[in-house]
């Protein structure tokens, strides 16, 4: 289903993972265009010939030499300045008449590398988990292996904000195999879609679920099966039980709300 909140959990964090790598990538262009500017600097102490005070800040003349060649700059400074003193300044070693003033940028550079770092700690791991449990979907549906079981509850999950009125649903699958008399319990993914009612609109109350063979733990639930031309199977054939097949028996759906404790 479209409305799947995996899927849309899937959007953001791919979208925080692109936003963290960019700060990254921002971080390091930024850090190495510090370095560069510092590569390039030279600082001289200049002298100060004009002084004027305009908001709170003194706006300082210079002069300063590079190979006998006399070069003018206006400084702002917000402590007081003199004229004939001096106030370092650094400029370019390719062009004299440019100053270079890197003191911001390595903090920027620093800030933005923490964040993108304390980003990806957090939802790096997230997304790489996202990715392989959708490629392990993926996998599943390829290989086509499935069980095809009725809905035992339809789970009503309130700690999900809801969306538009509606809540959160997911449908709840439980089947007891005779060969290990185990049961085994599936959950599809929250949507915000009322599933009762389109089992009502369709009339169909069971739903296939994939299964990895080599481990039963892995599994997807395919919910779009609610919808009509749904290929039956013995869930037994699948999981090692009984091969005899049995008559499927339509039972009502339990309408529950999510355990908070679970």
């Amino acid at each position: 289903m479209k409305d799947s909140i995996t899927e849309a959990k899937n959007t953001k964090l791919t979208i925080i993972v692109i936003i963290s790598l960019a700060i990254l990538v921002a971080s390091i262009a930024i850090g190495i265009y510090s370095y560069n500017l510092d590569q390039k600097a030279i600082e001289v102490n200049a002298n100060v010939v004009k002084v004027e005070y305009n908001n709170k800040d003194y706006m300082a003349t210079v002069e300063y030499k590079v190979n006998e060649q006399a070069y003018t700059k206006i400084i702002k400074s917000n402590k007081e300045v003199a004229v004939n003193s001096k106030l370092p300044i650094s400029y370019n070693k390719d062009n004299p008449n440019d100053l270079v003033n890197n003191t911001y940028w390595p903090i920027i550079a620093i800030a933005l590398l923490f964040i993108a770092i304390i980003l990806l700690i957090i939802f790096l791991p997230k997304f790489i988990k996202r990715l392989e449990r959708n490629r392990l979907n993926k996998r599943l549906v390829l290989e086509n292996t499935y069980i095809d079981i009725p809905i035992s509850e339809i789970v009503v999950n309130n700690t999900i904000k809801p969306v538009n009125g509606t809540y959160a649903y997911k449908a709840r699958m439980r089947y007891l195999n005779k060969k290990d008399n185990k049961e085994y319990v599936y959950e599809s993914d929250d949507v915000f879609v009322d599933i009762n009612k389109v089992i009502q609109e369709t009339g169909i109350n069971h739903i296939k679920i994939y299964i990895d063979k080599t481990n039963t733990d892995n599994y997807y639930v395919d919910l779009g099966s609610l919808y009509p031309d749904i290929p039956i199977i013995n869930p037994d054939i699948v999981l090692g039980g009984d091969k005899k097949e049995e008559e499927k028996k339509e039972e009502p759906v339990e309408v529950k709300e999510e355990d908070k404790n679970q």
